[in-house]
């Protein structure tokens, strides 16, 4: 079965579940989806408030803010409401660490559930994404690796709850033989970028990636927090002794400025070592504290490897504009 053409590279559905077997999503969803069923069968329910924050996180996340929305979501899916609120369930049944071994969940129910939730977290459309990337880089000369791919072949044809479309292993081996070359392509691609390009990219995004390293404390009210500021501000007292008049933990965080949430752009003009606050967000309102700001450079490993992923993904992106069609939905 058809899933996604860019071009003349054609990937089957199956090359892409191969995909994800390869890189370990599909692994990593498994063992959530067997650790919720789990739970389930031991008779545990997860608290319906929970629940129902579960199920608006995952609306928010696919902008499906409205019923009409979701109801159309679903049924592109072939996917139940029903269906659809016990995988959210399930999913929020896996994050618990005290849930009991998945070892004993019967095949056929794990089978199930997968279908389900291939379906609603977008499996086969991130797996797909390195190997369109792959594609736009263009042929590349490679040396083929059967050995891999027939032990890749044989790993997917062995999970039986893995919704393969055929199973026959010489199949699923022609699958894992493109999705090894395509992600082969890709890192091909990755090597030769050119370094000033990557350089480029640094400078574009120096604001966004600039480390900012802080320690942070979080009230429910706003009144809480103005009171707990006026003790760090009038009173000299530190963060830590302010978390424990007020019952709260201080944590210190590491993040760029981009992932700093509703933080990042206090941070990026705080003074070092200064108090700052209180700042609303969605679990409550905060006070900052800045340990450290560091711009990126391109002699930071981790800064280069963004940087370089990026460019190159600006750069294929552009290739793929217009060219790419799907034959499923992801």
């Amino acid at each position: 079965m058809q899933a996604v053409t860019f071009d003349d590279e054609d990937l089957a559905f199956d090359a892409l579940l191969v995909a994800a077997t390869a890189d370990g999503s599909w692994a990593e969803l498994r063992g959530a989806l067997a650790r919720g069923l789990a739970a389930e069968l031991d008779g545990v329910q997860p608290d319906p408030a929970a629940a129902r924050a579960a199920e608006s996180v995952f609306r928010r996340a696919r902008g499906l803010l409205a019923g009409e929305d979701l109801l159309a979501w679903l049924a592109e899916r072939d996917v139940t409401v029903g269906d659809w609120r016990a995988h959210v369930r399930r999913m929020l049944l896996a994050e618990d660490q005290s849930a009991p071994s998945p070892d004993a969940v019967p095949d056929l129910d794990l089978a199930i559930a997968a279908r389900t939730a291939v379906r609603l977290e977008d499996l086969v459309a991130r797996a797909a994404r390195p190997l369109l990337l792959g594609a736009a880089a263009g042929e590349q000369p490679l040396q083929d690796d059967e050995q891999r791919a027939t032990s890749i072949a044989a790993s997917a044809a062995a999970d039986l709850a893995l919704p393969l479309a055929d199973r026959n292993p010489e199949h699923l081996a022609v699958q894992a033989a493109a999705v090894l070359r395509l992600r082969g392509q890709l890192e091909r691609a990755r090597t030769e970028l050119d370094a000033r390009t990557v350089r480029e990219t640094i400078a574009e995004h120096s604001l966004d990636w600039t480390v900012l390293v802080y320690d942070e404390l979080v009230v429910q009210t706003e009144q809480a927090a103005r009171e707990a500021m006026l003790c760090v501000g009038e009173d000299g007292m530190d963060l830590e002794a302010v978390g424990g008049l007020v019952g709260a933990q201080v944590h210190r965080h590491r993040h760029v400025a981009a992932e700093a949430a509703v933080a990042g752009p206090h941070l990026l003009a705080a003074t070092p070592g200064a108090a700052l606050g209180p700042v609303s967000g969605a679990d409550g309102w905060r006070m900052l504290v800045l340990r450290e700001r560091r711009a990126p450079t391109a002699d930071d490993p981790a800064t280069w490897a963004r940087a370089r992923e990026l460019a190159l993904e600006q750069i294929l992106d552009r290739r793929l504009a217009g060219r790419v069609r799907w034959h499923v939905i992801h």
